[in-house]
């Protein structure tokens, strides 16, 4: 166990317990305290030796603490028992705002739980979930709780394994939901059809601001859907898809969307298959596009063919601020005309 001082007096507004092994008894002294303690908002475990045991007794704190607002269970293996002891607890607690299960292995007996909570608890706004070897089958329970959970804003779902049928399940959560703002569910091995079903969303949905879908399995297919869908939608701020299978004709696609979307404000394209052709439509886009703020472009395909269209577009467009576009095909000369820009 490795804390400051400060961490443990009373005035204090966070703990930290990780890196180094803590015997049962202090363990017990140190969540028995969290059952009267008045200050301490935020409470971190992270690659300690805590197991089910301990679970119940953090969960048996956790039902009477009204200060803790933020809770990380991070690098640290339960079995069901101890996650449905937290899962327990947080039905009853009031105040927890944020919970973090980052490379916590819960699998999805372990979500369930969690998804029966968050259709009970109305405190929690951000989950994430980051690297719990969550498939399909908790995919759906988590899309199962949102249909009747509203306030939950931030749902990080990144690198899991959720496939299209966890992303369909998703989608079809969000239609009607109306608290999540942000989804992330990068490296999940979402493919197009978990990309249509996201857009046919997206052209209903009146509340999520930004979509994460970076290091997936989406090609034009996929990417047209979401381009079409941004045709009509009116509250999508963000939208990154680095690191996917699009070609220029998806891009293509992509441009026609920017010239009469009027919301979007940070597009990620970095790591596709994107050559000059794409580049180039891209930059006709921003000709006519006025509200898109950042725009990553990196890609090895690109020349100076490609930047030079930028370098022009950007003689006219003047509400882009951040303009990410690295190829070693670009000179440097190039580089610096669009740079100055």
């Amino acid at each position: 166990m490795s804390y400051d001082k400060s961490e443990t007096e009373e005035n204090s507004n966070g703990l930290q317990i990780s890196e180094d092994e803590m015997y049962e008894s202090g363990l017990k002294m140190v969540i028995d305290r969290l059952k009267v303690n008045q200050t301490i908002t935020t409470l971190v475990f992270e690659w300690s030796d805590i197991f089910d045991d301990a679970a119940v007794l953090l969960a048996d704190a956790l039902e009477v603490n009204v200060t803790i607002r933020t809770l990380a269970v991070r690098h640290i293996g339960l079995s069901t028992k101890g996650i449905e002891a937290l899962a327990n607890a947080l039905e009853a607690n009031k105040t927890l705002t944020a919970i973090n299960f980052e490379w916590f292995n819960i699998y999805d007996d372990g979500i369930k739980a969690l998804a029966k909570m968050l259709k009970v608890n109305r405190t929690l706004k951000t989950i994430d979930l980051e690297w719990c070897d969550i498939s399909e089958v908790g995919a759906e329970a988590l899309a199962n709780a949102l249909k009747v959970n509203h306030v939950i804003t931030t749902l990080n779902l990144k690198n899991n394994h959720i496939s299209d049928k966890g992303a369909q399940a998703l989608a079809n959560a969000l239609e009607d939901n109306q608290g999540v703002i942000t989804l992330d569910v990068t490296y999940n091995d979402i493919s197009n059809n978990g990309a249509n079903a996201l857009a046919a969303t997206l052209k209903i949905n009146q509340t999520l601001t930004t979509l994460i879908l970076a290091e997936n399995k989406i090609s034009d297919e996929g990417v047209e859907e979401l381009a079409g869908a941004l045709e009509s939608n009116e509250t999508l701020q963000t939208l990154d898809l680095h690191e996917n299978e699009i070609s220029d004709e998806g891009i293509e696609a992509v441009a026609m969307a920017l010239k009469v979307n009027k919301t979007l404000t940070t597009i990620n394209l970095m790591r596709n298959r994107i050559f000059d052709y794409g580049a180039e439509t891209l930059a006709r886009a921003l000709e006519v596009n006025r509200t898109l703020i950042n725009m990553h472009l990196s890609s090895d395909n690109i020349s100076n063919k490609g930047a030079e269209a930028f370098a022009k577009a950007l003689k006219i467009n003047k509400s882009l601020t951040t303009l990410e576009l690295r190829s070693p095909q670009i000179s440097g000369d190039v580089k610096a005309a669009v740079q100055t820009l």
